[in-house]
């Protein structure tokens, strides 16, 4: 092996030792000749618990949006470089929804979960994983009906989940006009799994996207119907 690719090897085998962390990828490095003698590399990935869960998601959100049920407006895969995490985020609204409702899900994975993952280190306890979150963005007047909002989230998610609702108005200033008794803005529901996720809850993501549909559609129709019936 001549010089420039024993660096190249040598770079590489760095790069497995900090960037698999990045990357969520544990990479094997086979050197082998080609026919002509020149060094030739092949690199292996083994995908992670988040990189498995983020294709089985993506894969179910644009079977329902080619099925008609929903339409995807938006895809996030994202880096943190200071965390050393990675989020993955898919937005989509109903084909038949009202204006000002939209539905996000999320997973995240950080350093933690890859460290335990790809090189066993993790605290007693733990198990690598990754998080999820669902958001439903809403017009601003449902959280008039909080408490009934309130009770039917508990009763349809149950436990294992922690509810949290906010609401996100606009605010204009004095010189401008406005109607005081319409609220704008949007409300929005967090919905953020207990506990992490793995690759055992892989068969059970097209109900858990199922469940979410429903929820907007429940919701939607809520709101306009103007209140809980």
């Amino acid at each position: 092996m001549n010089r420039d690719a024993m660096r190249f090897k040598q770079n590489l085998s760095f790069e497995d030792r900090i960037g698999t962390i990045l990357v969520s990828t544990e990479c094997s490095y086979l050197f082998h000749k080609s026919r002509k003698k020149r060094e030739v590399l092949t690199v292996l990935f083994d995908p992670t618990i988040y990189d498995n869960l983020k294709v089985v998601l993506e894969g179910h959100l644009y079977d329902l949006d080619a099925e008609g049920k929903i339409r995807v407006v938006g895809r996030e895969d994202l880096v943190d470089l200071a965390k050393m995490g990675r989020t993955f985020r898919m937005k989509f609204v109903l084909q038949c929804g009202r204006d000002g409702f939209m539905t996000t899900i999320a997973l995240h994975s950080g350093l933690t979960d890859f460290a335990g993952e790809l090189r066993g280190l993790h605290a007693a306890g733990e198990r690598p994983g990754a998080g999820l979150e669902l958001q439903l963005d809403m017009p601003a007047e449902l959280s008039e009906h909080l408490r009934d909002i309130h009770e039917y989230v508990s009763s349809l998610w149950g436990q294992g989940w922690l509810i949290r609702y906010e609401r996100l108005e606009e605010l204009f200033p004095p010189s401008l006009e406005s109607d005081s008794k319409v609220l704008h803005g949007s409300y929005r529901i967090k919905l953020t799994s207990a506990s992490k996720i793995d690759e055992s809850h892989m068969d059970d993501m097209g109900a858990l996207l199922e469940h979410l549909l429903q929820f907007a559609m429940d919701m939607n129709e809520m709101y306009e119907r103007g209140g809980w019936p």
